[in-house]
């Protein structure tokens, strides 16, 4: 059974909005999502915060400390995405105890799945948010780049069902690994991105349960498919 102890926060969720330091990494955080960190306007982001200019020298020493203290942020955000995914296959890990029997690997990988599409759906704005920094980060990096891209949602969830293949399979051939595992990270990536599309071709705001249902079946059964395919060698 996958289970996971979820500290998972939606984001912005502990901010107290009556605090300057709080608006203002609120903002900056939205605004260099849409905008980029060029072309946010410092007089633009302070306004919109509802604060002065001198309280971005003051409380983040410019516009850099403010940019850096949105990283951060992202960090302690995506640890408390990440960190319990981590903490379920560490369990499973350890409960397999190195031998991994196939088809009890194969339904936890499904599980992970079903959670991790699960938690997307409970975090569809922030994904937006977080997803575009993270493009702007790989296109321009900065020093706190590899940092959130280690801890970047899908990146994890490649790591885990590339060692889950290796362990399971009996092949040598590192690029079958490498194939498989971005197939299966495709799909999965593919309802990440094109979540706010479908949505609005629905013209809904949210999926419906039923919904919600379909999509991670048809998900999860043609991760299932390309499992199976991968262990026929």
């Amino acid at each position: 059974m996958f289970e996971i102890k979820d500290n998972h926060l939606k984001l912005f969720e502990e901010f107290n909005l009556e605090n300057t330091r709080d608006r203002l990494i609120k903002t900056a955080m939205e605004m260099f999502a849409e905008q980029g960190f060029d072309k946010t306007s410092v007089r633009e982001l302070a306004k919109k915060a509802n604060a002065n200019i001198a309280a971005i020298n003051y409380h983040f020493g410019g516009k850099e400390g403010l940019y850096q203290a949105v990283l951060e942020y992202i960090i302690d955000y995506m640890d408390s995405w990440a960190m319990p995914l981590v903490d379920a296959y560490d369990t499973f890990l350890k409960e397999q105890n190195g031998t991994f029997e196939m088809n009890k690997t194969i339904n936890w990988i499904e599980e992970f799945i079903d959670t991790f599409i699960t938690r997307a759906f409970e975090s569809y704005e922030s994904n937006i948010l977080l997803h575009k920094i993270i493009v702007r980060e790989q296109l321009k990096p900065s020093l706190g780049f590899n940092k959130i891209y280690s801890m970047a949602s899908l990146k994890l969830a490649e790591h885990i069902i590339s060692d889950l293949l290796n362990k399971i399979s009996d092949t040598t051939d590192t690029n079958k690994i490498i194939i498989y595992t971005n197939s299966i990270i495709g799909l999965m990536h593919r309802f990440v991105s094109a979540n706010s599309s479908v949505r609005a071709e629905l013209n809904v705001k949210d999926f419906t349960e039923s919904q919600k249902k379909d999509i991670k079946e048809l998900i999860i059964y043609q991760v299932k498919n390309t499992l199976l395919q991968f262990l026929k060698g």
